[in-house]
């Protein structure tokens, strides 16, 4: 068997060869929604339309199509930076197709993530680590975002590296060691707001924990424990019971000091903190700071059971 370290050749290893490459997925967020709002003949030609796009676009970078896989794209590449470009080239790509209203659900967005290293291939397919640990990237990724693991970062030249924003180190589900993962800012409004910052505010509110409460349930978030899931399916770190609730409705997550709710639901998350006005998230996220009541779907008043109280402490 050979162990091939391709550098700058672009050609693929034959059958039943070890290869470095990159491997990004490419996930259509809120598949579910657009069955249920438009109907399986809309849903379906939106979405063969939306992978053959990103398709296209792996390909005009170099890239493979290894799969499709229901509503996402596996593709490779020799050459890590061109991952990193097809997967800003994805976003822009989908977004200015969106605006042209290519899907008659309306605007369609991604989630993207990939990972370096040795690939095995047997008989032109791709198995292995490889994949896997790209896949479990981009399951942590956000809708209009790329995720990319350490490998892949330290991969690609200095001006990306610079760019990375480190995120968290989760474990990897296929070896147990320390993964860590990388957001890759590909928005240039983002950019410019991010590099605008310049030197830290004079005051910067820092929360180390978040304690959620659900009834008689408590749940804790911190620098161990930084993400949790909020939605109506058994699945959910936080399973609210509320009819409003999304089965995967929301995220709330930790950054670098403050914690924040990440909506993806159909109906939007209301955020009511102690003493201020109610803010409605629809697809969007806001960090929470001191205390106050998180709303998955539906004002409290509607429906208690879609209420849950946080306080950053």
């Amino acid at each position: 068997m050979a162990n091939e370290h391709v550098t700058g050749d672009e050609t693929y290893g034959l059958a039943d060869t070890l290869q470095w490459l990159a491997v990004l997925y490419a996930d259509i967020s809120g598949s579910s929604r657009i069955y249920e709002q438009f109907g399986d003949a809309v849903a379906q030609r939106d979405i063969v339309r939306c992978l053959g796009l990103l398709t296209d676009v792996a390909q005009a970078h170099g890239g493979r199509l290894e799969r499709t896989i229901g509503d996402e794209v596996m593709c490779s590449f020799v050459l890590p930076e061109r991952a990193a470009q097809a997967a800003v080239a994805m976003h822009e790509k989908l977004r200015a197709a969106s605006a042209a209203q290519a899907f008659a659900a309306g605007t369609l967005r991604v989630r993207i993530g990939w990972h370096y290293g040795v690939a095995e291939s047997h008989d032109g397919e791709l198995g292995g680590a490889l994949p896997l640990v790209a896949q479990q990237v981009t399951a942590l990724a956000r809708p209009d975002e790329i995720l990319a693991s350490d490998s892949a970062v330290a991969a690609l030249s200095t001006g990306w590296r610079g760019a990375a924003q480190r995120l968290d180190t989760i474990e990897s589900r296929v070896d147990g060691q320390p993964l860590t993962l990388f957001r890759l800012p590909w928005d240039k409004d983002e950019e410019v707001t991010q590099f605008r910052l310049g030197k830290t505010p004079a005051r910067v509110i820092v929360s180390t924990r978040l304690v959620l409460r659900h009834g008689e349930r408590e749940l804790v978030l911190d620098g161990e424990h930084r993400r949790c899931s909020v939605g109506r399916g058994r699945d959910s770190d936080l399973a609210t019971g509320s009819r409003f609730t999304s089965k995967r409705h929301a995220e709330i997550l930790y950054r670098r000091g403050r914690f924040y709710v990440v909506d993806n639901s159909i109906n939007g998350t209301f955020i009511a903190p102690q003493g201020s006005m109610v803010q409605h998230l629809h697809h969007e996220e806001a960090a929470l700071l001191g205390k106050g009541v998180l709303m998955f779907g539906s004002p409290a008043s509607k429906d208690p059971a879609a209420s849950v109280s946080y306080e950053c402490v």
